[in-house]
């Protein structure tokens, strides 16, 4: 499971000893690790950082601004990885007339490469630091761009840099690459006034931990907080498939402020704050119930029970609406110009659908969540910048229904599967309440029913020389949102050759679809094929039964994985297939029974394979039965996919008799 140490520092202290800035020194280069041809730990490693160091100190020489130095030595195995011999530092630009000037900014660079000669001598080639390119951001930041010399396969490269800003984010450092990492270090030396929260997240353990107030650390006279963090045999983390935002799983060490206002009852701190910012923020956009009473047709409201009628509401935003692919959060809605443009970013949609629920009496409020690809949110802690979507939440007889009016696809209570990230904060701005309003949390749950179902019937014909059939395919939940949002996007004939290239061959004839443009229905595909084969190959014949949706590679290639496998909904596959025999033929080969299960219920792969002497009948079923499987599950999926992947490659074998 996912480890989260929290710390609640207060760092008050009047002085820091400023760190010898050239403490770190360049030329700690072995011969044995310059004739390295792999990693030990990760063989597959293209590049493994040897050592790293990070020392971040209060300096007060410099207005006690932070002061950061950093040193890394990298070896390269091969050439995919030596973009990491560029490094890009980003540095502010105080102004001229600030008290700041000279403070802010790279403060020294230096950097070495090195490589063997053929007689076995090591030779070093130094950066020319003045060679760097200098880019000019905007008034206020400036980036240089460092590239280090002569680095090929094979090369090691250290390189260090000392930077000074006035900026907090300088203090944090993620301890984990997509490389693996021998060994990386980080100090601290906090001399400022500042309040921080102190995180350290991800999977690893730290071989060294040290987190106190030094006293006498400044000419044995001042006291300041130290904190120190050592990891060894750090593996790399790579991105894979079904998993959330790799920022949830990196192993490394934040410094955050607790998000505070002021108001007229004093400071406000955590949801308080939130809350009442929120209220603030939306309060114009939330009280126009009578713009939408006028314009929601009142056919759509005089019949029925109260969730039909919050259904036929929901129907009548999603259908006057199209997105703009923009979410804007915090944004003040002008309710006049996007109803009229019938164009109009997520929020906006939402907020419509908010007011107009509300208009007839509803219980709906403001939801927001931080998306898959954004990260979980730190609920002990919180800050608006946290969030990066909003939703509408309705209580309709005691139960809430989490509602995404923007997408065209999707049904009522379903979410866009990038809003599958657990957690939806709800915000109750109609309760006055002078502290900030009520908020609370509550857990997304996907829609059930997530289904594909594929029947195929599949003959052979010798004298057409080919394969014939049909193919009826349903989809349901998820699969049937995402498939229409995909034949949308693109031409008719752009999507059946993309289900062509699936089989070598295969044309498809007389496709239809049923209720695309139904968000309550599943959605239906039928069609014709005819896969054609050489005329000298009728005496022997070979067909992959599997002619759609086939598994041919595993998703899951790592030899561990840590972090949790995040499927975002349960879900369930099959496959149903009925394989003529033709006369005057004879079964060589056709394919086995199979079946592997996951522990505790979690899921399974069966294939059932019946024949007599007219047909072959083959059941192909997938059952993924949770959303979420933690790093130790990993071997037990990857060989369910194993298994799955051994029967879709199965071959049915005609021979003439």
């Amino acid at each position: 499971m996912k480890r989260t140490l929290l710390f609640s520092f207060l760092f008050i202290c009047l002085y820091s000893y400023s760190q010898d800035i050239n403490k770190i020194s360049l030329g700690n280069v072995s011969l044995e690790e310059l004739q390295m041809k792999y990693y030990e730990k990760d063989s597959t490693a293209g590049a493994v950082i040897l050592d790293e160091k990070v020392y971040i100190y209060s300096n007060p020489k410099k207005y006690y601004s932070f002061t950061r130095e950093y040193y890394v030595k990298i070896k390269f195995f091969n050439k995919e990885e030596l973009d990491r011999a560029t490094f890009i530092i980003q540095a502010g630009i105080p102004s001229k007339r600030s008290a700041y000037v000279g403070v802010d900014g790279v403060d020294f660079v230096e950097g070495t490469t090195y490589n063997l000669s053929d007689n076995g001598e090591i030779i070093k080639t130094v950066l020319d630091v003045k060679g760097a390119l200098v880019e000019n951001i905007n008034d206020y930041i400036n980036k240089t761009t460092y590239i280090l010399p002569n680095v090929s396969e094979g090369s090691i490269i250290e390189f260090k840099y000392a930077y000074t800003t006035r900026s907090s984010s300088i203090l944090n450092q993620p301890f984990q690459t997509t490389i693996p990492k021998v060994k990386t270090e980080y100090e601290l030396l906090n001399a400022t006034d500042y309040e921080f929260y102190v995180r350290l997240n991800g999977m690893l353990k730290p071989s060294f931990k040290e987190l106190k107030m030094k006293k006498k650390c400044i000419k044995k006279k001042h006291e300041c907080y130290y904190v120190h963090y050592v990891f060894d045999s750090v593996p790399a983390l790579h991105n894979e498939k079904y998993m959330t935002s790799r920022e949830n799983f990196i192993s490394k060490l934040t410094f955050t402020h607790e998000f505070s206002i002021n108001s007229e009852l004093g400071v406000l701190k955590g949801w308080k704050a939130i809350n009442k910012r929120l209220k603030s923020i939306y309060l114009s956009s939330i009280n126009k119930t009578g713009f939408f009473k006028k314009r929601i047709p009142a056919n759509t409201v005089n019949n029925g029970t109260k969730l039909k009628v919050a259904k036929e509401i929901f129907r009548f935003i999603q259908n006057h609406y199209t997105w703009n692919e923009r979410v804007d959060l915090y944004e003040e809605v002008n309710y006049n110009k996007s109803f009229k443009e019938k164009a109009a970013s997520a929020s906006t949609i939402n907020m419509s659908l908010l007011n107009a629920l509300r208009a007839y009496q509803f219980e709906a409020n403001i939801g927001l969540l931080s998306t898959r690809g954004n990260g979980k949110i730190t609920k002990l802690h919180p800050s608006p910048n946290s969030f990066n979507y909003l939703v509408i939440v309705v209580t309709i007889e005691g139960k809430k229904y989490v509602l995404d009016a923007s997408r065209k696809n999707i049904s009522f209570g379903q979410l866009p599967f990038e809003c599958l990230n657990e957690d939806v904060r709800v915000f109750d701005l109609f309760n006055e309440n002078p502290y900030g309003n009520k908020s609370y949390w509550i857990k997304v749950k996907p829609i059930s029913n997530n289904k594909v179902l594929i029947k195929s019937k599949i003959e052979f014909s010798p004298e057409n020389e080919g394969f014939f059939g049909n193919v009826d395919i349903k989809r349901s939940g998820y699969y049937s949102s995402l498939k229409k949002e995909e034949i949308k996007s693109s031409s008719q004939e752009e999507y059946l050759s993309s289900i062509e290239s699936e089989s070598i061959d295969l044309e498809i004839k007389n496709y239809t679809s049923f209720f695309l443009d139904r968000v309550d229905k599943a959605f239906r595909e039928k069609f014709d094929f005819s896969i054609l084969i050489d005329e000298e190959e009728t005496s022997s014949i070979k067909i992959n039964p599997f002619l759609l949706n086939r598994y041919e590679s595993n998703p899951f290639k790592m030899k561990e994985r840590l972090y949790p496998i995040n499927y975002g909904y349960a879900r369930s596959e099959a496959f149903f297939i009925n394989f003529i025999i033709p006369e005057g033929y004879e079964v060589v080969k056709y394919p086995s029974d199979l079946k592997y299960d996951l522990p505790n219920k979690g899921g399974n792969y069966l294939l059932r394979v019946k024949k007599d002497d007219q047909k072959i009948s083959i059941l192909s079923q997938l059952q993924i039965n949770r959303t979420t499987y933690m790093g130790e599950e990993y071997e037990y999926l990857k060989e369910l996919y194993n298994t799955m992947i051994k029967a879709h490659s199965s071959i049915i074998e005609l021979k003439k008799k």
